[in-house]
């Protein structure tokens, strides 16, 4: 049992409260006028903070507000209650209004107190009480949940989404995190995959309307995962705020989301994080950049009736039991998670290397802790399958791929070829036969690519045209262009 230490001083409270590890917080408990909290930052250290009711009123809000890390609570509502009476939690500003209706206690502060109460136990030769295990919690509950309530024709997709889900309490711990993209046609349960990450994810929110502040400044809060539905203008390249975060919010150490603010006397520059797990789900897919950051589900329609009929309910209490099971491994396997991840060995049947790699080493990692040969086997073939796809989709969609194969048509014979004349045919060819380019195709464009993928051998060159304009004309040998069009499809 861990010695809990009485603390006089609440200032080590509120430094505990700034730190970035997660801290676990009791209910208040009044006695005459001093109020005592327990709270602990990890199995070996727990405290009592002893202090005054002025002094809880002025600390109170921090506990919930502007958070370092994520918290468990014991007592949540009683705490909330507490603060209402002594008039220091009001609702005048949103920003700092945590809607708590929904939470409900968690065993966390009993484990942090005893960590002894997470293994197994045995009365006599009779064991009463299953270890607390990364394998107890995602084999044998988390996957046989998913297929109760969602339908795939590979049952890999199980194993996948159930160390993805698990991987969301702890993508802290690795470098990359990939995204997951449901897509196929309606009624194919896209939305109710999502419903489900959402009861079971590491802090899901669902995107609604939520503003690309208010997405930035959750990732730094509350380490979530995020979700977006009916995202139709995925398969666009498109260069809004919100499709620059995500082509690098799949990197712990990738771009930061930077703004000028006013304080009371200056403007100051500050900077978000917005690394973090997020799913989406669109009748389409995905274009270029973002499909490789991801991993794409293709979706059909169930023949399930009692799948097809079911709902998920957010109210239900298996999913707050369930978090509470995620939320109390995370904190016993994460140094082993950690170990595990920095000297994963590639499987041998994995050739692929560079990002696809990177995304799927945290997925193979907790399958590796979870100890089954049989769901680490399954992890790794929807890993090589699933490059392979992707690999495919990339020669059919990719815009280089797509002017390359015009190129390979186009040029019969070694000659000068106009720049104008090149970007106007490889348009109607692209309208015609419904090739998505993620762009309008402009000369300026097709001569940037031209010149990337190096198709011409004896350069380029200027000239006027027979009504006396200055056009652009390249050298392209059929050969060359082959040799190209081969090395990216291999």
């Amino acid at each position: 049992m861990t010695e809990l230490k009485t603390s006089t001083d609440w200032k080590h409270l509120v430094s505990t409260l700034k730190s970035d590890v997660m801290v676990s917080v009791t209910a208040p408990l009044e006695i005459h006028d001093r109020i005592m909290i327990g709270y602990a930052a990890s199995p070996e250290e727990s405290y009592c903070a002893d202090m005054t009711v002025n002094e809880f009123v002025s600390t109170g809000r921090s506990l919930y507000v502007h958070m370092n890390a994520p918290r468990a609570f014991h007592g949540l509502k009683r705490i909330w209650e507490f603060m209402d009476r002594k008039g220091s939690r009001t609702a005048e500003d949103p920003d700092n209004y945590i809607d708590i209706h929904k939470i409900i206690d968690t065993k966390l502060m009993a484990f942090l107190l005893d960590p002894e109460s997470a293994k197994e136990a045995f009365l006599g030769d009779k064991r009463i009480q299953e270890g607390l295990t990364l394998a107890h919690v995602a084999h044998r509950y988390l996957r046989k949940s998913m297929a109760e309530h969602l339908d795939f024709t590979d049952e890999r997709v199980y194993d996948f989404l159930t160390a993805w889900i698990v991987g969301t309490y702890f993508y802290p711990i690795f470098k990359h995190y990939p995204y997951v993209h449901f897509t196929g046609p309606r009624a194919t349960g896209k939305s109710q995959c999502l419903h489900f990450l959402e009861c079971l994810c590491h802090n899901a929110k669902t995107s609604g309307s939520m503003s690309l502040a208010v997405q930035f400044r959750l990732i730094e809060a509350l380490q979530p995962t995020i979700l977006f539905d009916e995202m139709e203008n995925l398969g666009k390249t498109q260069h809004t705020e919100l499709h620059r975060m995500l082509k690098y919010g799949f990197e712990k150490h990738g771009g930061k989301v930077w703004r000028m603010e006013a304080s009371e006397t200056k403007q100051e520059i500050n900077s978000w994080n917005v690394y973090c797990p997020r799913a989406f789900a669109s009748i389409e897919g995905t274009e270029e950049v973002l499909a490789s950051r991801s991993v794409q589900i293709i979706m059909e329609r169930s023949y399930k009736d009692a799948i097809k009929t079911k709902t998920i309910s957010m109210d239900d209490q298996q999913w707050q039991d369930l978090r509470d099971e995620l939320f109390l491994v995370a904190m016993t396997e994460a140094a082993n998670i950690k170990n595990t991840y920095d000297n994963l060995v590639k499987p041998e049947q994995i050739s692929f290397s560079g990002r696809d790699w990177d995304i799927f080493q945290g997925i193979l990692t907790v399958g590796t802790v979870v100890g089954d040969k049989g769901v680490m086997k399954r992890l790794v073939s929807f890993g090589v399958d699933t490059h392979k796809e992707k690999v495919d989709r990339d020669h059919d969609n990719s815009p280089d791929v797509i002017i390359l194969r015009f190129l390979s048509e186009k040029v019969q014979k070694p000659g000068w070829y106009e720049l104008g004349s090149l970007n106007d045919e490889l348009t109607a060819m692209a309208s015609s036969q419904g090739l998505d380019l993620q762009g309008a195709m402009t000369k300026d464009r097709l001569k940037w690519r031209i010149a990337s993928l190096k198709v011409y051998e004896k350069g380029k060159k200027r000239r006027a045209n027979k009504d006396g304009q200055k056009v652009t004309e390249y050298w392209l040998e059929p050969d060359n262009i082959r040799k190209i069009l081969d090395n990216h499809l291999n």
